[in-house]
């Protein structure tokens, strides 16, 4: 008897009740853990509940034909019970009704009324998310399952299994050695067809799933009393109550129970692998890839993840020997959240530390489980109908935040436990529900403007290839000190070359032409005397074409970037940048959102510090020379962009940011340790603002970035 008692006396009114167990329970004796345990399955409710031995003693000790008063007084003389035990003892025969193992006459009872109300608002609940969590029950499997067991039985002998240990490690092997090839049509699967067949492979693969479940419970002497749909945002997953299974005595044959259904997929998956390495036709290979990768999604991160209730769980569960797994995980870890917090010790438990901290963590990560996955799933909805996943996101979430804070209340000011510890109690009620809201809502709270940046130099300047060619020879290097006109690169072109000799060569001839004809043919001399002219300036151009491919500097100034020498060789086209060379002093410069800029205005001549991301520990100083007055979608510095590893979201397919950016350039103080190219972070300066203003306002601005994606 582990509830405690209530406030209220219940066992002057409960002494005269005769009550007993419903007959039709169906109870069996475990051993979990090296403690003797009684499971009690509710063939009406299909429950499974686990009670201790002491109080299965007192559960048996019940008779129809004696007074609950009577029955206590008796358990007293025998010395199972205290005297001081009564409350408590009362206090469990309404948890058995609680859990309709008897029926107890107890009229205007209000314990009861105020139970009876909380069971239909848990109810109502139930039903507003029903749409994201519908259980749907199909049919009554039981008698066919009789019928036909015989015909299937064999499936679950040892030599099926050696069988089946040889087919799934032969395809294993299989997909291991042709992997590459066989997730080729992996690129195609969100194609609305694909999608359907992927979707028909699911229903008929859960559906044969749970057949799995049913004839490995009924063939072991279990009953199956339903199989159903469980509608996950209108995705079907099956499901089969093998719930009878907890009464088998051994360990060995109720995780066949458990793992009957992936043993029968994963078969399934095997022959699909041998028919796809067999089969000429593609639309058969498909077919089979699709059974395949639904058959490996579905087993191995839905049945077997123990954070959902589905196969992984119960797998869990038994080989842990705790029958009710999440519920006793959940429950140790609200325990420990009240000895943090409340003060209240933590009851004793049958489990060592480290099995006790295992199970906490667990209890934590199953409650957020659900959690995640409607967020998921609202994600999922918002990618299609922005507002129909926001609005589901926030109707769950604050359903969930209402829940827990309605019980956390409660429970601080009602509860004997909190009662006990008044001070703490009361204090921590007033921090949850007064002095947080509060201080997220008015208590200004001072938060950085910060803005991404790269380091440059005052001057830059780019060198482009004035033409086609091949480079011949790279004359600097990065940091290099350069002259005004200094050679950086050469690039040979052998079509201007030819040109160039041609070009003289007309010359040559046409001079030496006009000179030998000038006595003899003077008409003759002067049409050469003009070819002769034209071809020099066809000399003049061509040799202009051909030294403008030479790259040289235009003023002094460091060399920040230029090719490898191991581009020397290589042809490059007409506009291909050579290198980048920078004069003058550092610079930062960086983007800055027009939100930020609204927070705290900025201007020429403000100070800003500058971090690096390679080394976020040393600051650079710098002086704001230029801002730009307009902000642009336009970012010209792609190293800060998402593209690139920064922190800018660009749009792949306009290669503009969801939002203004306005640039702003500051000279850095004296000889800074950096280097061009570097990207940081900007510290433009600070604002106060309350938490809650502030994700009000980070609320907005996802939403409209939403609506503009």
């Amino acid at each position: 008897m582990t509830t405690p008692p209530p406030t209220d006396a219940i066992a002057p009114r409960l002494r005269p009740a005769q009550v007993g167990l419903r007959k039709d329970l169906d109870v069996h004796r475990h051993v979990f853990r090296g403690e003797v345990s009684y499971v009690i399955r509710d063939p009406l409710t299909l429950a499974v509940h686990k009670l201790s031995e002491a109080d299965y003693q007192l559960c048996a000790a019940l008779s129809e034909d004696r007074q609950l008063g009577d029955v206590f007084d008796g358990l007293v003389t025998a010395g199972t019970l205290e005297q001081e035990d009564e409350e408590s003892f009362f206090q469990f025969i309404l948890s058995l009704h609680g859990l309709g193992f008897l029926n107890l006459p107890v009229p205007n009872n209000e314990a009861l009324y105020r139970r009876r109300q909380r069971k239909i608002r848990a109810k109502r609940a139930q039903r507003v998310m029903g749409f994201l969590f519908m259980q749907v029950p199909l049919i009554n499997p039981d008698s066919f399952l009789d019928r036909t067991k015989h015909m299937v039985s064999w499936v679950f002998t040892k030599w099926t299994l050696m069988v089946w240990t040889l087919v799934v490690g032969s395809a294993l092997l299989l997909l291991l050695k042709n992997w590459g090839t066989f997730f080729t049509p992996i690129g195609d699967i969100f194609t609305p067809e694909r999608l359907l067949g992927m979707w028909l492979a699911l229903v008929s693969l859960k559906v044969i799933h749970e057949f799995g479940h049913a004839y490995a419970c009924k063939v072991l002497g279990g009953e199956v009393p339903e199989i159903g749909a469980y509608f996950i945002a209108g995705t079907p997953c099956a499901y089969c109550d093998c719930t009878a299974s907890w009464g088998f005595n051994k360990r060995s044959e109720r995780l066949i129970v458990v793992l009957a259904g992936v043993y029968v997929e994963l078969f399934i998956a095997a022959l699909a692998i041998f028919v796809w390495a067999m089969a000429p036709s593609a639309s058969i290979r498909l077919i089979a890839f699709d059974i395949v990768v639904v058959a490996g999604v579905a087993t191995v991160l839905a049945n077997l993840n123990p954070l959902m209730r589905f196969d992984g769980y119960y797998i869990f569960s038994d080989i842990l020997e705790i029958p009710n797994l999440r519920s006793t995980a959940q429950r140790l870890a609200v325990s420990l959240i009240k000895r943090v917090f409340v003060g209240v010790p933590m009851p004793e438990t049958r489990f060592s530390p480290a099995m006790t901290s295992g199970l906490i963590g667990f209890g934590v990560l199953s409650a957020l489980y659900k959690i995640t996955i409607v967020m998921g799933i609202s994600t999922l909805l918002a990618t299609k109908f922005l507002y129909l996943g926001i609005g589901l996101a926030v109707f769950y979430g604050g359903m969930e935040f209402y829940r827990v804070g309605k019980n956390v209340g409660n429970y601080l000011i009602h509860s004997e436990e909190a009662q006990m510890h008044r001070i703490r109690a009361g204090a921590l009620a007033t921090l949850l529900f007064a002095a947080a809201p509060a201080f997220l809502v008015f208590v200004p709270v001072p938060r950085p403007v910060m803005a991404m940046g790269t380091v440059g130099m005052e001057c830059e300047t780019s060198y482009y290839a004035a033409g086609d060619g091949y480079i011949e020879t790279i004359n600097a290097h990065s940091g290099d000190t350069l002259s005004q006109g200094e050679l950086i690169a050469s690039i040979k072109n052998p079509v201007l070359e030819q040109n160039v000799e041609r070009a003289e060569y007309d010359l040559t001839r046409s001079t030496i032409l006009a000179e030998a004809l000038f006595a003899d043919d003077p008409s003759s001399a002067a049409i050469h005397r003009e070819s002769a002219d034209a071809a020099r300036v066809r000399v003049q151009r061509e040799q202009a074409r051909l030294d403008e491919l030479s790259v040289l500097a235009e003023g002094e100034g460091v060399v920040l970037e230029v090719l490898p020498r191991s581009a020397q060789g290589k042809f490059t086209l007409a506009g291909d940048r050579i290198a980048h060379i920078g004069s003058g002093k550092w610079v930062i410069r960086g983007l800055i959102r027009e939100a930020s800029l609204s927070h705290t205005p900025i201007s020429v001549g403000d100070r800003i510090a500058f971090r690096s991301a390679s080394a976020p520990g040393q600051s650079v100083n710098a002086r704001i020379t230029k801002l730009e007055p307009l902000g642009s979608r336009i970012i010209r510095h792609q190293t800060l962009t998402a593209l690139a590893g920064g922190e800018i979201p660009i749009s792949p397919m306009t290669g503009e940011a969801s939002e203004p950016y306005f640039e702003l350039e500051a000279v850095v103080d004296g000889d800074a340790d950096i280097a061009y190219g570097i990207t940081g972070n900007i510290l433009i300066g600070s604002y106060s603002e309350p938490i809650g203003v502030s994700l009000w306002r980070s609320g907005l601005r996802l939403l409209q970035k939403l609506e503009q994606n």
